[in-house]
């Protein structure tokens, strides 16, 4: 139960650390890998429910998303158009993050 967890545990769990049971490949792969970890864990799907990074994926997924067109990085194009691109997509991400943080309030 996501209440019985420790924090410790739960960071553990979203930045998929396997403990004991990783080989030495695998430990080495997620010390490489761990600046990038937390970028990752906001905007890749989780299998467990949590409170605080389900709500905020939204608003991560949309302010990441001009990064990753592929046609090309908006935040390198200094135009109007790429402005307001971000800035929607920004506002747009915030809003289901809000409306996401409700309907989890209301619905445990």
């Amino acid at each position: 139960d996501a209440a019985e967890e420790l924090c410790s545990q739960r960071l553990q769990r979203h930045f998929a650390w396997n403990g004991a049971s990783a080989g030495l490949m695998e430990k080495v792969n997620f010390y490489v890998a761990l600046p990038f970890r937390p970028f990752f864990c906001l905007t890749m799907a989780t299998v467990k429910w949590d409170p605080l990074v389900n709500v905020l994926m939204p608003f991560c997924v949309c302010f990441f998303l001009p990064f990753a067109n592929p046609l090309g990085n908006s935040y390198k194009a200094n135009d109007w158009s790429s402005i307001l691109t971000i800035s929607g997509l920004a506002v747009v991400g915030l809003l289901m993050s809000i409306r996401l943080g409700l309907l989890a309030r209301g619905c445990p």
